[in-house]
């Protein structure tokens, strides 16, 4: 079973095999980390933003990026970009609206 963890630090460092990020349903990585991980990962991004803009990414599914390996041997790693806000923007909540 797979659990979740939580930390602080700087998430580019990490050795965990995936990262999340909440996302927004419009395709917009315009702020924050959001923002790092589209300038890190523009195929990722690209993929997303046409998930969002087919109406295809609901909102609470995940969208999982396969991160290519820096060097041979290394393992899988993942991208789970989480659908948890409709739109772009610091509104992201715990509580149903």
């Amino acid at each position: 079973m797979t659990s979740l963890i939580h930390r602080e630090g700087d998430i580019w460092n990490t050795h965990a095999r995936a990262i999340g990020q909440g996302v927004n349903l419009r395709g917009v990585m315009g702020a924050g980390i959001a923002l790092q991980f589209k300038t890190r990962f523009p195929a990722m991004y690209e993929e997303y933003r046409t998930l969002c803009r087919g109406n295809r990414f609901p909102p609470g599914e995940v969208h999982i990026w396969d991160v290519p390996p820096v060097q041979e041997g290394e393992p899988q790693r993942f991208i789970f970009n989480i659908a948890t806000q409709v739109e772009p923007g610091a509104n992201a909540s715990l509580k149903n609206p």
